[in-house]
């Protein structure tokens, strides 16, 4: 939920993106242009759908590194109650299928940047920053790097960690 003076946004659904597309709308950042309307629909469910069960795993495996040790419990007690008892010690377990599968979930996003500087054009949309906080998170508990040799998308992930926003991108591309 977001409150903003008397708006109050919240999503509608799973996928709704209400409170991203209203803050696109209020701050101008362009990550939701009409032309690419379907498109980023599709592309933006495969991220947060194939992709970011994935990087959490990954990620929340080394859970006791990050999580405060008072906040472990509660922690592990909400993972295991969504995820399946002991789901953080087989995830362990399995980070080497799990690494191979989030490999192979991002191969479309290498070929998609074999051929513009950002997923869907020339500027970063709202899926290149959904799909750059889903591998940032993946980053996180310092054990993990990007799966295999994806030189396009090591490149797109170091352009993505330098942008401060949208808007940012624009300018500077237009000063060009």
């Amino acid at each position: 939920m977001l409150r903003d003076g008397k708006n109050v946004v919240f999503e509608t659904g799973e996928n709704s993106q209400v409170i991203a597309k209203y803050l696109d709308d209020r701050l101008q950042l362009g990550l939701f242009p009409h032309a690419l309307d379907g498109l980023q629909d599709i592309v933006w469910r495969y991220i947060e759908n194939e992709v970011e069960g994935f990087t959490f795993r990954l990620n929340d495996a080394y859970f006791e590194e990050f999580v405060p040790r008072a906040d472990q419990l509660n922690y592990r007690r909400f993972k295991e109650r969504k995820f399946g008892r002991h789901c953080l010690e087989q995830w362990r377990e399995q980070e080497n299928s799990l690494r191979m599968e989030l490999e192979a979930r991002l191969v479309p996003f290498e070929q998609m940047l074999a051929h513009r500087e950002f997923l869907l054009d020339s500027q970063p949309r709202f899926v290149d920053f959904d799909l750059w906080g889903m591998l940032a998170n993946l980053k996180n508990s310092g054990h993990h790097d990007l799966p295999g040799a994806d030189a396009r998308l090591r490149d797109w992930f170091a352009r993505m960690s330098t942008i401060k926003s949208a808007a940012a991108r624009s300018v500077r591309t237009r000063r060009k």
